[in-house]
């Protein structure tokens, strides 16, 4: 079964600046959906069935 891929987050120097941490989640999530998408897509394409004429 596969494991679900978390990303280890620290914030070493926390900053007061709230786009900087905005903007480092937003990377994040769309590395995460990019993921989830490709991971879909090939699971998808490995489990199509194909009518054979």
């Amino acid at each position: 079964m596969n494991k679900i891929f978390v990303p280890k987050v620290t914030f070493k120097n926390i900053v007061s600046d709230e786009k900087r941490i905005i903007t480092a989640y937003s990377r994040l999530f769309e590395i995460a959906r990019r993921r989830i998408l490709e991971r879909r897509l090939l699971t998808n394409a490995m489990t199509q069935k194909y009518t054979e004429v």
